[in-house]
């Protein structure tokens, strides 16, 4: 894995802690460590509507615009983050 990717990837993690954190607020201590693996679906338990939430905190916090589609369709966090760093690769 790239370093940019990497990079994209822990801020991803950090945006998904966060949100759930808000959306659910619930400390996510003692939940299991999210990493590129994660199944945003299975694993953390988000549904739809909570998808779209989390796909306009993307767009916010990496100052992106995402196909929601596209995004949606991404279950791990290790693709989200590829997804993202192609869009941001796309705009420079």
């Amino acid at each position: 894995m790239d370093t940019k990717l990497d990079e994209i990837g822990k801020e991803l993690i950090s945006v998904i802690e966060r949100f759930l954190q808000v959306v659910r607020e619930k400390n996510m201590s003692g939940k299991p460590a999210i990493n590129f693996t994660t199944d945003i679906y299975d694993d953390l338990e988000i549904d739809s509507l909570e998808a779209m939430d989390l796909m306009a905190e993307i767009e916010k916090d990496f100052n992106i615009s995402v196909n929601a589609e596209e995004l949606m369709a991404k279950r791990k966090v290790g693709e989200i983050a590829d997804y993202i760093s192609k869009i941001k690769l796309s705009k420079s």
